[in-house]
């Protein structure tokens, strides 16, 4: 998911504090996921989702009233069935706890063709699987009904997105971060497991009836994750059918119901396999569409060359139009961010959502407390792509400054674990992406840095993983004493502090003595680093070191030279994730 809109020039700084005021109460609204543990987990231990085929039916595309509420809530109804393969793993005991969030009417739970007795409450389902065989796999089918309820500020509070179209027809979206796909379907919901397969099937209505007079009813369509393998109109109604083959995060499985046209861009791929990008946009945008979505082909050869081949080719890659910003569903990318590029020149919602396809939906955290792995290291790709683009640095740099004035340092980035813990603000993507960047920029970590960042995506391609191991991986391929600098940001909310004082040379009163160290509290810490003036510093925690400063030509008075000795230390903060204080003035700079 992406949050910066700052860097659009259409509405550059007034959207953003649009958007980040969005999203601070969208967190704020799910603040109780903070603090709560995952009610399943324990109780279902040992058992895992080899698949799951869901198979599912709206009567209507339009929202409806509960008529219990007085009509004062309009929801979606939908019924269910849910095909589960459950493994019984070590450890594994009887009594299952499948995780369904909302209002829901649990009607039947089936195994082995029989009924079985159940307890639906409190978002558990929860049944027992008597005589179950050990490392077999069990299908187990859950009806249910009930509805839908509408995203308040998708996608970071999220749910399902009902809107319409520029032309009025109706289109319906589903996105589930934030809530678990246990908003919308009963499933085992954690993030360091993923089925290795996932069908979905909708029945829906066929024709939606036109918003303005004289005009036909519009052909409807499902597009959702993986490829399309049925698709039948009977009367009225329209089936169709998507399979995903290949291991999927839960809260990526969507689904798009709407008016769409398919077209495809060509695209040879790393392996010099000709592939086809698709797209699904409604028909009165086919043609800036077009135009708009060719910047893909550049930005997937960008990406396959840094970190290598695009994870899902069996699944496809595809973007779908939608009516809310964007989202990484895997092979199923939701876009909404009206066909415009930023004023870099391209357009961040198809570089961000498509850098989650190796970061996020391939390299997974395995706990909601690592998504600055997805997020961090997502939105550092935006500027890889720029300096594919550029051919070097200057741009890609400049774009990372910009960025870094949205970092906020109030909460530790990482999170606590075994609880469904929901980010605080945006310093997962901006300080995560910084975290990065300071380590490349530090002294003798640029020649080689492609390919431990390369390293990184293809060591952990197709797994989850925890923060301690991308923090150890990053250690063993630069330096071992950059696993304690990450430590740092990850578990601080500020930044560790450069403090800084000048000495008096008692053999030369014209030369500056720089007496320099990190602050005694950001233990661990270590970053060489590399004034713009090619002037080597590198603190150590809580100990001072000394040197002799090259502050400017001889014919600088003594001030001067301090002067521009301050400036330089101060501008260390354009290229590191740190502050930097004078203990002679108190002056502190930074982010």
């Amino acid at each position: 998911m992406y949050l910066n809109l700052g860097m659009n020039k259409y509405a550059r700084w007034g959207t953003w504090c649009l958007l980040w005021s969005l999203c601070f109460y969208s967190w704020n609204g799910v603040a109780a996921l903070a603090s709560s543990k995952t009610p399943g987990r324990v109780a279902s231990k040992g058992w895992s989702a080899r698949s799951y085929a869901l198979t599912m039916a709206l009567d209507t595309l339009g929202l409806v009233p509960i008529s219990r509420l007085g009509g004062s809530l309009a929801v979606l109804p939908w019924r269910g069935t849910v095909l589960l393969r459950l493994q019984a793993g070590n450890g594994a005991k009887a009594k299952v706890v499948l995780d369904l969030e909302g209002e829901w009417k649990v009607e039947s739970v089936r195994w082995e063709g029989r009924d079985m007795p159940f307890r639906y409450g409190d978002g558990r389902l929860e049944f027992s699987m008597h005589g179950f065989k050990p490392g077999a796999v069990h299908p187990v089918e859950v009806r249910y009904s009930g509805h839908l309820v509408p995203a308040v500020k998708p996608p970071w509070q999220d749910g399902l997105v009902v809107s319409a179209d520029s032309l009025g027809y109706p289109r319906l979206g589903m996105t589930c971060q934030g809530s678990g796909a246990r908003s919308w379907w009963p499933c085992l919901d954690y993030a360091d497991t993923e089925p290795d397969s996932v069908v979905l099937t909708m029945t829906f209505p066929a024709y939606a009836p036109s918003p303005t007079p004289n005009s036909t009813p519009a052909l409807m369509d499902m597009v959702a994750n993986g490829r399309r393998v049925a698709d039948t109109v009977l009367g009225s109604k329209r089936t169709v059918t998507w399979k995903v083959t290949q291991p999927i995060n839960l809260y990526n499985v969507t689904f798009n119901i709407g008016r769409y046209s398919r077209f495809v861009q060509p695209y040879v791929d790393l392996n010099s396999v000709e592939r086809e990008l698709e797209f699904y946009v409604a028909p009165d945008d086919l043609p800036e569409a077009r135009a708009h979505m060719a910047q893909v082909v550049d930005m997937m050869g960008c990406y396959e060359d840094k970190l290598g081949p695009y994870p899902f080719w069996k699944d496809g890659y595809k973007v779908i139009q939608s009516s809310y910003l964007g989202m990484e569903h895997q092979s199923a990318i939701a876009y909404g961010n009206g066909f415009r590029n930023n004023e870099w020149g391209f357009d961040f919602i198809l570089v961000h959502e498509s850098g989650h396809e190796w970061w996020g939906n391939s390299v997974s955290a395995s706990d909601p407390s690592d998504w600055w792995i997805h997020e961090g290291l997502t939105t550092l790709m935006e500027a890889v792509y720029l300096e594919c683009r550029d051919g070097g640095r200057r741009e890609a740099d400049t774009y990372m400054q910009r960025m870094q004035r949205k970092i906020q340092n109030r909460k530790p980035m990482q999170g606590p674990r075994g609880r469904r813990f929901a980010a605080h603000d945006a310093d997962i993507y901006y300080k995560g992406a910084w975290m990065f960047h300071s380590l490349r920029n530090s002294v003798g970590m640029e020649e080689g840095w492609n390919q431990v960042l390369r390293g990184a995506y293809r060591k952990f391609a197709g797994r989850t993983l925890g923060s301690e191991q991308m923090i150890e991986h990053w250690a063993s391929a630069l330096d071992p004493r950059f696993a304690g600098t990450l430590r740092w940001w990850l578990h601080h909310a500020e930044l560790p502090t450069l403090e800084w004082s000048v000495l008096e040379d008692p053999e030369d009163s014209t030369r500056l003595m720089l007496r320099y160290r990190w602050g005694p509290s950001a233990k661990g810490f270590y970053l060489p680093m590399m004034t713009s003036s090619g002037q080597h510093v590198d603190p150590v925690p809580g100990r001072w070191r000394t040197m002799a400063w090259k502050a400017g030509p001889e014919a600088m008075n003594k001030a001067d030279r301090q002067s521009a000795l301050q400036a330089e230390l101060a501008n260390l903060t354009q290229r590191y994730l740190i502050q930097v204080r004078s203990l002679a003035t108190g002056s502190k700079g930074g982010k």
